[in-house]
């Protein structure tokens, strides 16, 4: 990642011989803002594709990038580079918390009306026979 939070030089993504005119995502010409209707190119999906990501999870993600960086009027080179590394955030926050994700408890389960976590633990039951 380079000083500017985006993945880096973008001729690792697109080649050295794209100028970045030619290159999805970048505007010749230098920063600019995100485009209200801006998607990502078919690169961006490609990408997502080799990291384990599905077309469906990477498009979901777009209408909330597009409104945060609208907001904050921030400008770029690549809107593709810095969509691709919210997506790298992303995958990773969710790859933490399923790992994490702690095991169900007593007080985690739906007990019937009146019924609570102490009624489940079979030594404090009270024997009907005895």
């Amino acid at each position: 990642m380079n000083r500017h939070g985006t993945v880096g030089d973008p001729s690792l993504l697109y080649g050295d011989d794209a100028s970045a005119a030619e290159r999805p995502g970048i505007r010749g010409g230098g920063r600019t803002p995100i485009p209200p209707d801006w998607q990502p190119s078919q690169r961006v999906f490609d990408w997502a594709a080799k990291h384990g990501m599905t077309r469906t999870w990477a498009a979901a993600q777009v209408d909330e990038f597009v409104v945060y960086w609208t907001d904050t009027g921030t400008r770029r080179d690549s809107w593709d580079a810095t969509f691709i590394n919210r997506l790298r955030t992303l995958q990773a926050s969710d790859a933490t918390r399923q790992d994490h994700e702690p095991e169900p408890r007593l007080a985690d389960k739906d007990y019937s009306v009146g019924a609570t976590p102490l009624d489940q633990i079979p030594w404090l039951i009270p024997d009907p026979l005895g």
